[in-house]
């Protein structure tokens, strides 16, 4: 044998060991049929099984990326179908499920037979807030103000700090982005204490607007006004920097000042601590993100990290930490690059010690780093911390870079962009790389309580 046909032997060799055909090997599990309806399946599904009828999917407490181009499936073929596979009802406990919704699809597919599953389904819709679940996140901070517990009311303020922050990206002004939160938190306390009622931040931006409003509100709280207020008033004597934090407290409250914002955060008809953990029921909660509205991801991302936070501190009050005890929590994130900066690494982190899965889709690796929301590091742990990566049909030279490495070469962007619809390449930390195809989900989509589409 030549040199030349011996190499091509070697790499023949280790491409058959780095793509195989067998689920066992790539790490998944197959779910027969009769696992599906008797609701003993549950994980991110990620294809179908050699048998007519079965669902390959993640090993439980598997978080994964679901990376394909518009139109390729994402939606329909991977999100869609783990939310309603996950919560049919069974021997298997039913997860709380997080779902944020790009134009209300999953919601309009899956809700009914989520509901019909024994969910309590819970809408955020920022398209049509009146008709929806409502949450104002100064909710927590009045409270604990009221029950004289001012440190809680910090923490609950620190806690929303991150996400508020994320929403102005210059990294380079960092001053404008602590100035302003501290003045958004500072007005807030403010508000609080001195009418005793729950203030949206609506009305606190209208405060900021208002240089005669904030500095009435500091002289009728007189010894009470928080440090943060009484700071802001002295700022208003500085015209140009005063200008500066109260465009950036703009920027970071522009969602909160339109009709929607006021009417969907102006008030609260959930508390997710009680509906997490606190009910037998299992919950969904649906957060439905309108394309026509950039600001509203803002309140989208905000939703996700604190029911994240409402979830963990929950479960550590009860000291229900053994999974066996609590239960699961499936995070299913649509257009996830699509929004400000979130706790994501931290809730991968987290599935470590309690049971969470996180399922995320991307057009494109790249997307993680190309609007400045997380840095190059940031990215790579999240996709590190997802053991899985789940590839559709894809023209993205970053995900075909991506699939070349964790196949050592064996799939590439040519092999990505040859998948017909409803195919697909696994990758699962330490296994070979697997391609399934979705029959299944056509097959099961009128049993899992959904209209079979052409």
């Amino acid at each position: 044998m030549n040199e030349k046909a011996r190499i091509r032997s070697i790499g023949s060799e280790l491409a058959h060991r780095l793509v195989t055909t067998s689920p066992r090997k790539a790490g998944l599990k197959t779910h027969s049929a009769a696992d599906v309806m008797s609701g003993r399946a549950r994980g991110i599904v990620c294809g179908g099984g050699p048998q007519s009828g079965e669902i390959l999917a993640l090993p439980r407490g598997v978080h994964a990326f679901v990376i394909g181009r518009t139109g390729s499936g994402k939606t329909r073929q991977v999100l869609e179908t783990t939310c309603v596979l996950n919560a049919l009802p069974g021997k298997a406990v039913q997860p709380h499920i997080i779902c944020l919704d790009c134009k209300g699809t999953i919601l309009r597919e899956t809700a009914r037979a989520v509901r019909e599953a024994g969910y309590r389904v819970v809408p955020f819709d920022l398209a049509a807030p009146r008709s929806a679940g409502r949450w104002n996140p100064l909710s927590a901070m009045h409270r604990a103000l009221m029950e004289d517990r001012p440190g809680d009311a910090d923490l609950e303020l620190s806690r929303l700090s991150g996400t508020f922050k994320g929403i102005v990206r210059d990294d380079t002004d960092r001053y404008w982005q602590e100035s302003a939160w501290n003045t958004i938190a500072g007005v807030a306390k403010g508000l609080s204490l001195n009418f005793g009622k729950e203030p949206s931040l609506g009305d606190v931006y209208d405060v900021i607007a208002n240089d005669a409003i904030l500095s009435a509100l500091d002289r009728e709280l007189g010894a009470r006004s928080p440090a943060a207020l009484h700071a802001a008033v002295q700022l208003t004597n500085v015209e140009r920097t005063w200008n500066c934090v109260r465009s950036t407290c703009a920027s970071m409250l522009a969602f909160f000042t339109t009709a929607a914002g006021r009417a969907i955060a102006g008030s609260s008809t959930v508390d997710f601590a009680r509906d997490l953990v606190g009910s037998r029921k299992p919950r969904a909660f649906y957060i439905v993100i309108p394309d026509t509205s950039s600001a509203a991801d803002d309140y989208a991302a905000l939703l996700v990290n604190t029911l994240y936070q409402a979830f963990c501190a929950e479960h550590d009050r009860l000291g229900l930490e053994d999974t066996d005890k609590a239960r699961p929590v499936l995070f299913i994130l649509d257009e996830f690059a699509r929004l400000p900066r979130m706790e994501i690494s931290a809730v991968m982190s987290a599935g470590r010690s309690r049971d969470i899965s996180v399922l995320a889709a991307l057009q494109s690796v790249s997307q993680l780093t190309e609007r400045g929301i997380y840095r190059e590091e940031e990215a790579r742990v999240m996709l590190e911390q997802a053991a899985a990566t789940i590839y559709l049909p894809s023209t993205s030279p970053e995900a075909g870079q991506d699939a070349e490495l964790k196949s050592s070469g064996a799939v590439g962007l040519t092999d990505l962009m040859l998948l017909e619809r409803g195919e697909a390449y696994v990758a699962l930390a330490g296994k070979p790389m697997i391609k399934t195809a979705c029959e299944p989900f056509t097959t099961w989509a009128p049993m899992l309580g959904r209209k079979k589409k052409g």
